[in-house]
Parts: structure tokens; C-alpha cells; sequence
């Protein structure tokens, strides 16, 4: 008995989900491991120098794997992705996910420094880092203690630790089960689908509205229709 169009079209869907939990694997996940495990191992780079390389490898991970879960680039989908998939891992994500995605994605990326968040009971919350594979450490906010600021003064500092090969492990745990759902839900494979291909296709900005931002000048696509009408 053969089988009825329904049944090959469901059949399909399978397949194609199966494909795209595939694509996630290789071309998001086997390059971010291979980068990882060598700077984890500490082979090339000291352990002091590797964090800010480390944690810019990782948020910057989650912030593609939040638009591949929501389909479109923003702050608030890489938190989703952290509060979901990482939370399911570790429930502490569900929790401060927000503001660990902050303060490490947007301070490395514009100070090349996790940023320090200055509470409403005037406690500094500033962050530290350990390789020693311990839950027990990574998460825990410990202090406030007194301490010299930048500024001359001395303030309270409290501490969100975190630790980086449990951090490196959960974001692959949470890659494995984005990778399961996408097998199970033809949405959530859609979305995906439409979020890898888009990547590099989808033409993000004009001329016109670079030419808006102070940074960009005429010098800039002169340069380029220059060298293309050489």
C-alpha cells in the first residue's frame, strides 16, 4: 500500500527538520567547540589573557542562536535563548540571564571589559571568573565588601562569579536541546531555516542610511565605486 500525499509531506517535514537540526550542529556548533576546547585547554593563550576572548566567543554564540530561535537579531531574543535553552540546564539562568547576557555581550563588545552595574542600595555589582568546572561557584553572587573604586573612593562591591568550563558546557547542552526541538517542531525548524539562510542574503542596510550615521562619510562608498569602476 502506498502511502497518501499527507503522509509523504509529513514525511518531508521530518527530513527537513532532521537537515536543519544538522546545520546547527556543523556549521554553528563544531566551529564553536573547536575554538573553545583550545582556549579552555589553556595550550595557546594563558588563562588570564583567554577570558575576554572566551566570554566574547560565548555571547557572542548566543547572540546568533537567539536569532536563529526567534528570527530576528536582538538583545532581548539572545535572552530568551539564554533563559530557555540555558535554563534548562541550570534554572539560575531563568533568573539572571538579562543581566549576565548585559553585562559580558555589551560590555566586551564596546569596552572590550565585562561592564560593572552600580545597584539601588549603591552595591557595585562587578563579575569574576574560574576555570575550575565547579556549579557551586558559577552563579553565586558573594560580598559586598569594601573595596578602592576607580574613582578614589572606597565602595561596596559585590560578586556574580562565574565559571567557564560549566558556562562552555551548559551552552552546548542548551545547543543540543535547541538542536532536539528543532526535530520535534516544524515551527521552531522554520524559523531556523529562515534565520541561517537569511544571514548572509539579506542586505541589512542602504547606502543612504549609512550615509545618516556620523561614522560613515561620502569618503567611505567613493572608495568603494572607485576600485569597482577601476
Amino acid at each position: 500500500m502506498t502511502g497518501t500525499s499527507p503522509e509523504y509531506e509529513e514525511l518531508g517535514e521530518a527530513m527537513g527538520r532532521l537537515v536543519m537540526a544538522d546545520e546547527l550542529k556543523d556549521t554553528v556548533a563544531k566551529p564553536f567547540n573547536q575554538m573553545l576546547a583550545q582556549l579552555l585547554a589553556h595550550e595557546e593563550v594563558p588563562v588570564t589573557e583567554s577570558i575576554e576572548a572566551i566570554l566574547l566567543l560565548v555571547f557572542t554564540q548566543i547572540e546568533l542562536l537567539g536569532y536563529m530561535y526567534r528570527g530576528e537579531n536582538s538583545s532581548g531574543n539572545a535572552v530568551d535563548f539564554v533563559r530557555e535553552y540555558l535554563g534548562r540546564r541550570d534554572k539560575r539562568y531563568r533568573e539572571v540571564g538579562g543581566l549576565l547576557f548585559h553585562v559580558c555581550r555589551h560590555g566586551l563588545a564596546h569596552r572590550a571589559t565585562p561592564k560593572r552595574i552600580e545597584l539601588r542600595n549603591g552595591v557595585v555589582l562587578d563579575v569574576a571568573f574560574s576555570f575550575n568546572g565547579e556549579r557551586q561557584q558559577h552563579l553565586a553572587v558573594t560580598g559586598p565588601r569594601r573595596e578602592l573604586l576607580s574613582t578614589g573612593a572606597v565602595g561596596s562591591i559585590a560578586i556574580l562569579s562565574l565559571d567557564l568550563p560549566v558556562l562552555y558546557q551548559d551552552l552546548l547542552s542548551a545547543i543540543d536541546e535547541f538542536a532536539e526541538d528543532i526535530k520535534k517542531e516544524q515551527p521552531l525548524a522554520d524559523t531556523f531555516r529562515q534565520a541561517f539562510l537569511e544571514r548572509r542574503s539579506k542586505q541589512d542596510d542602504t547606502e543612504d542610511d549609512l550615509l545618516n550615521k556620523s561614522y560613515i562619510g561620502e569618503s567611505d562608498f567613493s572608495y568603494v565605486m572607485r576600485l569597482l569602476s577601476a
